[in-house]
């Protein structure tokens, strides 16, 4: 017999308490995993975007999901995903996920705008001090 990973997160949700959190993780990190997992999943879901953009938002500190065994409705919490889309609010295509997730946007709209909205962070500062002066060597040419 299995127990799907969809009924794990359930059983998480619902008891998270019940949960030897100490115990688990020490042994294994498959219970963080298979939440992880599913988090990234549903919020890719909520936002119409992949589990790879999420997980590369996460990457970049665009998106602030913590898991802590002793706070686990952290991570299941829904202030990250307001607090990214008040604050880079071109990331997601907003009408389309109105659309596909009309009660979930009508509670974001109740708490939009309490974060200050930011630019993006460069992926590798490095990387662009190469494009700026590969930029810069080639107007030297011309000139």
């Amino acid at each position: 017999m299995r127990i799907s990973s969809d009924a794990i997160v359930d059983f998480v949700l619902a008891y998270p308490r019940q949960i030897q959190w100490s115990r688990c993780l020490e042994k294994s990190s498959w219970l963080r995993d298979i939440l992880e997992s599913a988090r990234y999943q549903k919020v890719a879901a909520l936002l119409c975007v992949s589990p790879k953009t999420v997980r590369s938002w996460i990457d970049r500190g665009i998106l602030h999901f913590r898991f802590d065994s002793n706070n686990v409705s952290e991570l299941l919490s829904d202030e990250p995903i307001y607090q990214l889309l008040d604050e880079f609010p071109d990331l997601v295509n907003l009408p389309k996920c109105v659309g596909a997730n009309p009660e979930w946007f009508a509670r974001y709209e109740a708490v939009r705008g309490k974060y200050p909205k930011r630019t993006l962070p460069v992926d590798n500062p490095k990387t662009a001090k190469q494009d700026h002066s590969a930029s810069f060597r080639i107007l030297l040419r011309r000139g």
